[in-house]
């Protein structure tokens, strides 16, 4: 008996004569395609190293500019300006050169927070902070 059985859910199909299972296995990926998760809007700010990602669920996620090179680098000019990329599954910055993801901001913002919730800076945040045992 197949362990991958036929389904009308977007991504899986038939290749050939072989079954092939092209739902993300990923859990990022598949809540995404699964909640219909799409990029609405960016909102950057320099002064606040912030980077504001509205989606079209109406929630908001928000990662530091300066956990990417490229924009923390950016004039608030460039940073503006920016189109979504497959129907709002990533975001391109073409004056940067700059090619972001949905998946990666939400990876990025649920390690952010993890890291947060155990007083530890992010990966982008240059202060240490010592811990006492």
């Amino acid at each position: 008996m197949s362990t991958k059985a036929h389904s009308s859910k977007p991504g899986k199909g038939i290749s050939g004569r072989s079954e092939v299972n092209v739902w993300p296995s990923d859990t990022i990926e598949r809540t995404i395609l699964e909640q219909d998760i799409r990029i609405a809007e960016i909102l950057p700010n320099k002064e606040l190293d912030l980077l504001v990602i509205l989606l079209n669920t109406r929630d908001v996620v928000r990662v530091p500019l300066s956990a990417y090179t490229a924009l923390a680098k950016a004039d608030a000019k460039s940073l503006a300006n920016w189109q979504l990329l497959g129907e709002g599954y990533g975001v391109h910055w073409p004056d940067l050169d700059e090619h972001l993801s949905l998946k990666g901001f939400l990876r990025d913002a649920m390690m952010s927070e993890f890291l947060h919730q155990w007083g530890r800076p992010g990966p982008s945040r240059t202060k240490r902070v010592k811990v006492r045992a």
